[in-house]
């Protein structure tokens, strides 16, 4: 029994636990030829990508101070097909590079009768953006601006603009540079290099901007992460991006360094104080999942990580996000892409949900955060690593400020102003849960069951035996002795010649024996006499 209960102590805690992390550090390696290299390289199916936008339905209120009114419209929902490419391996260091694409599809069918060709109105974010951007470090410019935006945009009465909704996400908004002025020609020659990636050629002195169609289906920029096959805790961990080892973006080293992975993979095994960490090139951010609760998803044990922005006025670990900190910091909840985009774009949850309140003022109708629709979570399952259902949101805002010297700017009111928001939705279906569950954690259960009975069995069999070995040790024998009728030659005697009684037997002690052994012997002797 002493076996059998080491034997689960043993096997439950020790050698399974090392067999299994054997197995996975195998399977989650990311070799080439295998099944996880050819999931991670594309990954099977779509990723749900749904849009939100917001229409300004009083721009004529805004553009002389009045607080904004929107009405989210949405969702636009679109296949989000994530694909690695140009991958090569270094067997020496156990990396591999890549660049990967985000290719988007439109599906008007799941999109609640949207179709793209509805109208709204929003910022217009060359106009806007031109103008905010060069207010925060180069205002004697403002003026060079002010007449660009007038040669390009035909003296504009307002920094609105109306369209298809397409073609403010995909399709293109036209920017006329025919304009001979100096200052729309130098403008455009900005265009013309390719810098603001957003902005595209269309035709000769023509050019489009849109939000996506620049980037749809084409590279992000060129990753060098660990595969995993050496250490598996750092599978998928991103080394540099575009040849930097860290970004020089920020004002410190914590905010430059790039933790996690790309988002497609994650090792094994990671505990929930870890948090889950992911570095997201767009935004020039590494963005981490923290542990709020325990979870359950379709029967598998997950843990639930969400997402919160912080305060940088009050966490100094944060502070290197602040152009000066602690006085100009990202407010409570948001943070500022500024140095990161060139412009004064802010990201936050949808709605400023968790942010600070005061955003909400500022706001004269259309934004009720809350949590089912609009917080950030993972249900992630540590064992493998899986996130198995999740919902990433962001939403992008522009802070807008009065600028005196741009005629359609000078009385706007001090907002920040919700463009857009966005949702990267992702839930492992039926089959994928199946394998987890019938593969991995049906296995886990026998192992626990085997484990635990064993342990059972042998804990009671060891006690049981402890039981018996201590009553034996305790218990006195006792032999039992025939009472003796009569006088016989072999029988002990008393002093008297009689026979000796069990009673009187049983109190005498050895000296006493001894003695009346020789008493007896003296008594004989006489007799035969």
């Amino acid at each position: 029994m002493n076996g059998v209960f080491l034997f689960g102590i043993l096997f439950g805690y020790v050698l399974f636990p090392s067999l299994f992390k054997g197995m996975i550090a195998k399977k989650i390696g990311l070799k080439p030829g295998s099944e996880i290299r050819e999931l991670y390289t594309k990954v099977p199916f779509p990723i749900d990508f749904k849009m939100y936008l917001f229409n300004i339905t009083n721009k004529d209120e805004v553009t002389n101070g009045g607080k904004p009114r929107v009405q989210e419209i949405g969702p636009y929902v679109f296949e989000e097909w994530k694909e690695k490419f140009d991958m090569s391996d270094n067997d020496e260091d156990d990396t591999l590079t890549f660049n990967m694409k985000n290719t988007f599809i439109f599906r008007p069918d799941l999109s609640k009768g949207l179709t793209g060709n509805e109208v709204i109105t929003t910022v217009n974010s060359l106009i806007m953006g031109m103008a905010l951007a060069v207010n925060v470090d180069k205002k004697p410019m403002l003026p060079l601006v002010s007449d660009a935006i007038n040669g390009i945009f035909h003296n504009p009465k307002d920094a609105f603009w109306t369209g298809r909704v397409m073609d403010y996400l995909f399709d293109g908004i036209e920017i006329d540079c025919s304009s001979e002025e100096f200052a729309a020609k130098a403008t455009c020659s900005i265009f013309a290099t390719g810098e603001v990636k957003a902005v595209q050629p269309l035709r000769e002195d023509f050019y489009k901007y849109s939000l996506f169609g620049a980037v749809n289906g084409s590279g992000i920029g060129i990753y060098k992460v660990f595969r995993g096959i050496k250490n598996y805790r750092d599978v998928g961990r991103v080394i540099s991006f575009n040849d930097e080892t860290e970004m020089s973006v920020w004002g410190g080293d914590e905010c430059n360094q790039y933790k996690g992975t790309d988002s497609t993979i994650f090792p094994p095994g990671l505990k929930k104080e870890q948090g889950l960490w992911a570095y997201e090139p767009t935004i020039c951010l590494s963005i981490g999942a923290h542990y709020e609760r325990d979870s359950n998803y379709q029967g598998i044990p997950t843990i639930r990580m969400g997402l919160d922005f912080g305060d940088a006025r009050k966490d100094e670990k944060l502070q290197c996000f602040c152009l000066d900190p602690p006085h100009d910091c990202p407010r409570p909840g948001t943070m500022n892409l500024f140095q990161c985009v060139g412009a004064p774009i802010v990201i936050s949850m949808p709605h400023f949900y968790n942010a600070d309140p005061s955003l909400l003022t500022k706001i004269a109708s259309g934004l009720m955060p809350n949590e089912t629709e609009h917080a950030v979570f993972i249900d992630f399952e540590t064992i493998t690593g899986s996130p198995v259902n999740a919902a990433k949101r962001l939403q992008f805002n522009l802070d807008v400020v009065p600028i005196p010297e741009v005629e359609c700017m000078k009385n706007l009111p001090e907002v920040v102003m919700p463009l857009f928001w966005v949702e990267e939705s992702a839930a492992l279906n039926k089959t994928y849960v199946n394998i987890l569950k019938y593969q991995l954690f049906l296995v886990l259960k026998i192992v626990k069951i085997i484990q635990w009975l064993s342990i059972i069995i042998g804990g009671a069999g060891t006690i049981f035996s402890a039981y018996m070995h201590f009553k034996i040790q305790n218990t006195t024998a006792v032999v039992p002795l025939k009472k003796v009728e009569g006088k016989t030659e072999d029988s002990p005697q008393t002093a008297n010649g009689g026979a000796i009684n069990i009673a009187t037997l049983q109190k005498l002690n050895p000296a006493q024996l001894m003695n009346q052994n020789e008493n007896n012997k003296i008594a004989k002797r006489t007799d035969n006499n």
